[in-house]
């Protein structure tokens, strides 16, 4: 399942799935805080969402055990600052890598894997 508040990127999404020949792909549009989803997922992929406690906090109770989270993030500083602020409440692995980026900002993509809730 794909979610994303942009009509205009759940478009593209549904273009690429089918470019792609994806069938069990499901693109939803809407706000996560306003759709009652049922959703069983082993991995959650965020860019530009909220904070790692925030996110954690927010899928506690929607997914899987052992799910993995993909995370589009920016500075190393900030991230480390969420990774400390989330590991009081919340059990898990965390890797970070760093992005070769054309402009000067700096990116990462941050997997953590959840392990059983605390």
């Amino acid at each position: 399942t794909l979610l994303d508040k942009s009509v205009k990127k759940t478009n593209f999404l549904k273009k690429a799935t089918a470019l792609l020949g994806l069938k069990n792909v499901t693109i939803l549009c809407g706000d996560l805080n306003s759709l009652k989803l049922d959703i069983s997922s082993d991995t959650i992929t965020c860019r530009a969402f909220k904070t790692i406690p925030e996110i954690l906090t927010f899928t506690k109770n929607m997914f899987n055990e052992g799910v993995k989270y993909i995370l589009y993030k920016g500075r190393k500083e900030k991230i480390d600052e969420e990774l400390t602020n989330a590991s009081g409440d919340f059990s898990f692995s965390s890797r970070i890598i760093p992005l070769k980026n054309p402009s000067s900002k700096e990116r990462h993509i941050i997997i953590l894997e959840k392990k059983e809730s605390r």
